[in-house]
């Protein structure tokens, strides 16, 4: 990985977490993401996002 990469992502992430006021580790996700207007949801087969909406999909053993 090209250096001046890895040191914006580490760079992005203390920031991020900066933002949020983590002071210790864990951290609790469900709380960030609230105060960042993000949404969890559960683990399913079928998502459907909605106009304006981000989403994330993962790969897992194989299976998405």
């Amino acid at each position: 990985m090209d250096y001046d990469i890895y040191r914006h992502a580490r760079d992005m992430a203390w920031q991020f977490l900066i933002d949020n006021n983590v002071a210790e580790l864990p951290v609790k996700l469900t709380e960030i993401c609230r105060n960042n207007g993000y949404r969890l949801l559960l683990d399913t087969k079928h998502i459907f996002l909605g106009a304006g909406d981000r989403g994330a999909t993962f790969l897992k053993d194989g299976q998405w």
